[in-house]
């Protein structure tokens, strides 16, 4: 249920209209709502998805870090998701990898 609430949110924060509500830091809150549906498909061992949205993440607070240059919390955060995106490419290509082993 709260990641229906999550997506209801998304819905609303990226309608064009709704744009200049959303303007700056605030796209921060996208971002972290996003990180947070990443971590529920991550937890369902949801790969696709879950990278997915830390992508979409991810393009939001690198944004936001090249326009607000000394905040070090954006700065860690981002670090922080690339991480968790590296990671899981790393899962997902081991995870094909055994699967092509599989099939042979």
């Amino acid at each position: 249920e709260a990641e229906q609430h999550f997506l209801a949110f998304l819905e609303i924060a990226e309608h064009p209209d709704n744009q200049p509500a959303f303007a700056d830091l605030r796209r921060r809150d996208i971002a972290a709502v996003l990180i947070k549906l990443g971590r529920g498909r991550e937890l369902a061992k949801e790969l696709e998805p879950a990278l997915d949205r830390y992508q979409r993440a991810r393009g939001i607070l690198e944004t936001l870090a090249i326009e607000h240059p000394d905040n070090p919390r954006l700065r860690e955060d981002l670090g922080w998701l690339r991480r968790r995106i590296e990671r899981l490419v790393e899962r997902r290509h081991a995870e094909l990898r055994r699967q092509a082993r599989v099939a042979h």
